[in-house]
């Protein structure tokens, strides 16, 4: 069971319901996850998700679920803002760059035939 730290969102503009959650694994690798990913992930009980204030304070989220339609919240703790709602909006992670491309020049001891043309 991996515990991801939510440390943004994407949200709907219209209502506010989050689209996708931004997390940290505990190697300190970054992923995005779907609502409907970390949903079926916490029912599954296969991972877990949290909210971590400035101050230390934790929230654990969990699924709720309202006129039939599920959605990600944290367990309420009476902080304000809302822990989840509250997080910046995610931006897009910058990929590493990828190594450049080598160049291997035959040495001088190994003729200058080429074996290849």
């Amino acid at each position: 069971m991996a515990r991801y730290r939510v440390t943004c969102t994407t949200k709907r503009e219209k209502n506010e319901g989050i689209i996708s959650l931004g997390c940290y694994s505990p190697g300190n690798v970054y992923f995005t996850f779907s609502e409907a990913e970390v949903i079926e992930r916490l029912e599954s009980r296969r991972d877990t998700f949290y909210v971590e204030r400035p101050n230390g304070h934790i929230a654990e989220l969990e699924v709720a679920e309202r006129e039939g339609k599920k959605y990600v919240k944290t367990v309420p703790d009476g902080e304000r803002p809302d822990n989840l709602l509250s997080l910046p909006t995610c931006t897009t992670m910058p990929r590493p760059a990828p190594d450049p491309i080598r160049m291997v020049v035959p040495a001088a001891s190994h003729g200058t035939d080429r074996w290849w043309a």
